[in-house]
């Protein structure tokens, strides 16, 4: 079935998906036959492997049933497969999605094997090629109740991945690390990667996060001022801020070309200030050049 959906997908133009979600659908039935036979526990996950490797279209990706969701096997069991898993030669590149399917089943493998360590080590050799994997190694840190290096392994790789100006990757990073800082309470923290955010993208929806969090911080008017210098000159940074209430992230702040009067016109009009929603708006109406409407605000929105 995999076999002749793979010569079909290859000859067609399934831009959609829809052929890699009927097979994905069918496999699901197979997989279930598999798992409800009587072959051996490590037999099964090795054909779920196998069948996975060789899925070039991603076909396989949201078929539901996993032997290992519901296997309870012992610890030796899972030392077995690990090993078996680890006999596979890596992809030349770990950030290659076929590396980071094997290396995330060699990690479970490993976990539950009891070989934790060789799992840590495993993700922070991988660290350096693909954000995912510092994800996935903060996820298992947590795991192993190691929260403060979970999260000091976040911050290493955040800056790792502003450097090589991976919007990607710092994004997943920051995220991860923000989660566990709001479980930390340590509302300061949570604010500096909320402004990081933002300023990265201004967008009225980041802003309000950032908002709340400087809130709970209790820094917003000197945040809030920050961020509108920002926008309005492009130029300010958070490294030339003398006294800053918020600890460094590692990020450098980034470098606008111009002000950004659409930003600056969000915030006026969450805000209500009116009359400078109105001269804002001007401005971008007269720098698009009289191009009226292009903002999709009305006159109802400015108060």
């Amino acid at each position: 079935l995999k076999r002749r959906a793979t010569d079909q997908e290859e000859r067609s133009n399934d831009e959609d998906g829809e052929i890699g979600d009927q097979v994905a659908a069918c496999m699901d039935i197979v997989a279930e036959a598999v798992m409800s036979s009587d072959m051996d526990v490590r037999e099964k996950i090795k054909w779920e492997d196998a069948i996975h490797a060789d899925d070039d279209f991603c076909m396989l990706d949201g078929m539901e049933v996993s032997y290992r969701t519901a296997l309870t096997e012992d610890k030796k069991t899972w030392g077995i497969i690990a090993d078996d898993l680890m006999k596979r030669a890596p992809g030349e590149d770990a950030s290659d999605w076929k590396s980071r399917a094997d290396r995330t089943r060699l990690c479970e493998a490993l976990e539950r094997a009891g070989r934790a360590e060789e799992a840590v080590a495993c993700l922070k050799k991988a660290v350096a090629d693909d954000a995912g994997a510092c994800v996935e190694l903060a996820d298992l840190l947590c795991r192993l109740n190691r929260r403060a290096e979970a999260e000091d392994e976040c911050r290493k790789g955040l800056a790792a991945r502003a450097k090589l100006s991976d919007t990607y990757g710092v994004n997943a990073i920051r995220t991860k690390l923000r989660e566990l800082l709001v479980l930390d309470r340590d509302w300061k923290a949570v604010a500096a990667s909320d402004l990081d955010a933002y300023l990265a993208r201004p967008y009225i929806g980041d802003y309000k996060t950032l908002k709340a969090s400087c809130g709970k911080a209790r820094c917003w008017p000197r945040v809030r001022a920050f961020v509108l210098s920002f926008l309005e000159t492009g130029r300010a940074s958070v490294e030339a801020e003398a006294r800053w209430p918020l600890p460094r992230t590692g990020v450098p702040s980034p470098k606008a070309a111009k002000p950004n009067l659409a930003a600056l016109l969000e915030i006026a009009l969450e805000e209500k200030r009116g009359k400078d929603a109105w001269a804002l708006y001007g401005q971008l109406r007269r720098e698009s050049k009289g191009a009226a409407g292009g903002y999709g605000y009305s006159h109802d929105d400015f108060g």
